[in-house]
């Protein structure tokens, strides 16, 4: 339900915010998988919404998921995509030799602070 959607948002946005991250949006389909629309995952609709909105250069971003359907969105837009080891991830993991781009795996959201953090400090 889209309760349950904002739930999970809610606490990933706690969790982040202990490091310093603050969400400036998140965009979510709230159609049901068999409607066919354009914005729904596997579609990169939203995240080319988002970088038209925020001015980003999608090829220089992270998608952080843990669906198969995260990292295929991630794919066809062209940003890196990033595996969490959470929820559905442990299943997903078993299958990344499919895809064509080498994907990073973490296991909980708190490393990929760490990542970025690396990242955005630079060297």
């Amino acid at each position: 339900s889209l309760d349950d959607v904002e739930a999970v948002h809610s606490k990933m946005k706690q969790e982040y915010q202990k490091f310093g991250v603050v969400f400036h949006d998140i965009l979510v389909c709230p159609h049901h998988p068999d409607s066919g629309c354009e914005c729904r995952k596997p579609s990169p609709h939203l995240l080319q919404k988002a970088a038209q909105k925020y001015n980003l250069v999608v090829s220089q971003s992270f998608f952080i998921g843990d669906a198969p359907s995260d990292l295929e969105c991630a794919i066809k837009a062209g940003c890196q995509p990033i595996l969490l080891l959470t929820g559905r991830g442990k299943s997903t993991v078993q299958h990344l030799e499919q895809y064509p781009v080498p994907i990073p795996v973490y296991g909980e959201l708190y490393e990929t602070v760490e990542l970025l953090s690396k990242i955005t400090s630079g060297p």
